[in-house]
Order: structure tokens, then sequence, then C-alpha cells
């Protein structure tokens, strides 16, 4: 599976097809750099990012191990332990702000209190959780979290999947 996304090249020929001598509005903003398929910045990349075969480059962070996946960060952190008081979660995208935002109580709707969770928190969650569908209301777009794993009777979240689960004999 890609985990390394590599910039696409730049025609020589520039985007008219005649060469890059022609006045460009964009010459100061230099080559596209590599991106990683597990630092998700949007919902389609979140999807993409369970599957990083679906992946491809565009709306992903940066890399930051410049190509060498074996020893990034990113990829050998621990998966983030999310709990709530729900088995659903609520996610909004509000515009103008960096971060998603999960609500806290979701059947209040927009009157639930947010807390902010990165996209890349959000690219290592626990196995449990899955990714739900997308919305959008009067308020904002977002979507949903699904906890699948087990209940402890207090939060959802605390009992832990395996990454690969093994069936019990």
């Amino acid at each position: 599976m890609p985990i390394y996304l590599q910039a696409p090249a730049a025609d020589v020929k520039g985007v008219d097809g005649k060469g890059w001598n022609r006045l460009s509005l964009s010459a100061h903003i230099g080559e596209p750099s590599p991106q990683c398929a597990l630092r998700p910045r949007t919902y389609a990349t979140l999807w993409e990012r369970q599957d990083t075969a679906r992946a491809a480059w565009g709306h992903f962070g940066q890399c930051v191990a410049d190509g060498g996946c074996q020893s990034c960060p990113i990829g050998t952190r621990q998966p983030y332990e999310l709990t709530a008081f729900t088995p659903d979660i609520m996610v909004r995208l509000f515009d103008g702000w960096p971060n998603p935002a999960m609500m806290n109580h979701p059947e209040r709707g927009a009157d639930s209190t947010g807390h902010p969770i990165t996209w890349d928190e959000l690219g290592r969650l626990d196995a449990g959780w899955e990714l739900g569908r997308r919305f959008v209301d009067d308020v904002s777009e977002g979507f949903w979290l699904h906890w699948r794993g087990g209940y402890d009777g207090t939060l959802y979240g605390l009992q832990r999947l395996s990454p690969n689960p093994t069936p019990n004999p």
C-alpha cells in the first residue's frame, strides 16, 4: 500500500503548452512537495487513509521523513485513544477553523460543546472507531464516527480492539 505520495512532476512546456517564459502569477510558489497518505486533511482523504491503495497526491499532509517511511515518526506513532460518552460522535468542519471539532452531545446538534481534534489524530484513531457518512446541515458540514468495539459501562473507546483481531478458539 502506498504511503509516500510523490508530487506530480511539472510539465516543462507549462500549462499553456508554450513554455514557462510567459508571465505566471504562481511562479513564486515553487514545486509541489511529496505528501504522506497517513496525514489526511479532508474527509475524503480520511476515507482514503483507511486503505492507502486508494490514496493519491493532494489534500494530504506533507511528508516529514523525505520518503523514509520505515523510520517515519508518523507511521510509528501509537493509535489515538479517543473516549466518548456515546458510541456515535459528530465531527463538524467549521469554515475558518483549521481543525475539526468533535461534538460532546451529538443529540443536541449545534447546542453541543465542541472539542477540537487534529486531522493527524483522526488519521490515527483506534481500530474500534469507524468512519461514518458525511452530512451537511444549516450549521456546517461534517461526518460521523461510530464505535464498533466493546463497552465497559462508562465510556466508549476504552475496550481496545487489536488492529488485526484474532478469532476466539
